[in-house]
């Protein structure tokens, strides 16, 4: 977190999430899975839309609270993700799935049934917003393309936004409707410094463009993608190794 700009951060991802999310009316409900430093969380409350935030490790509110300006009044539920999905009566427009444990995502919330626990608390018009790593290709782009033919097997509406960059230094966004995909240009969020995303006809990946050929479907009965992504998730903290120690250093 940059001190001086404490809603602001580094990272592609962190500025792609919100503008997407943004495309929603302020006062809109949002689901945050996954709290981390609370960035996304500052982001959305930018927005001016309610937020319920669900984190897994009290550890990480207690240090958000201490340290990166989340108020001690958020409505963040301390449990499991998909059991608070099973367990909430309230439907939100947005959902967002940014919970990692370092570098590997949860697999129990990334199967046809995790998402559709999902998908059933999103009210009309709803989508999810889920980070994932940024291969697509190749051996370590297996997982990414299992997700997609999972989603697609759900008969759910999918993109697959990238953050800039090379497969192993970018994220991958899949952006996942019942009924209507967003429509990004109405969007006008931009952090500070940054100009609001206009590009998304080059940035948005089909479905069709994807060959799911050999990919799987994860269901919780077969929840294979802690395997599927143990070379993605190597590669991933490789690269953000070097990234942090050449900042460090600086």
């Amino acid at each position: 977190m940059d001190i001086k700009g404490p809603g602001i951060s580094i990272w592609e991802w962190a500025h792609l999430i919100p503008t997407i999310a943004g495309v929603k009316p302020a006062n809109s409900n949002i689901l945050l899975l996954g709290l981390g430093g609370g960035t996304v969380y500052k982001q959305l409350q930018f927005l001016k839309h309610n937020v319920d935030a669900v984190e897994i490790d009290q550890t990480v509110v207690d240090v958000c609270h201490q340290f990166f300006e989340i108020p001690r009044d958020a409505n963040i539920q301390v449990t499991d993700a998909r059991h608070y999905l099973k367990k909430t009566e309230k439907f939100y427009d947005v959902i967002i799935y940014d919970a990692f444990l370092s570098e590997s995502p949860p697999e129990h919330l990334l199967t046809k049934e995790g998402f559709a626990d999902a998908v059933n608390r999103l009210s009309p018009n709803g989508f999810l917003i889920i980070n994932f790593f940024g291969f697509l290709n190749g051996e370590n782009g297996y997982a990414a393309r299992s997700i997609t033919k999972t989603l697609l097997e759900s008969n759910y509406n999918v993109h697959l936004i990238p953050t800039p960059g090379s497969e192993e230094y970018r994220n991958l966004l899949f952006v996942v409707a019942k009924d209507n995909l967003p429509n990004y240009f109405q969007s006008t969020y931009s952090e500070p410094g940054k100009e609001v995303i206009r590009n998304w006809g080059k940035g948005i990946i089909q479905p069709h463009q994807i060959n799911t050929f050999d990919a799987e479907v994860l269901t919780d009965a077969k929840p294979n993608l802690a395997k599927l992504y143990r070379g993605p998730a190597k590669s991933w903290r490789k690269g953000y190794n070097k990234i942090y120690t050449e900042k460090l250093y600086k």
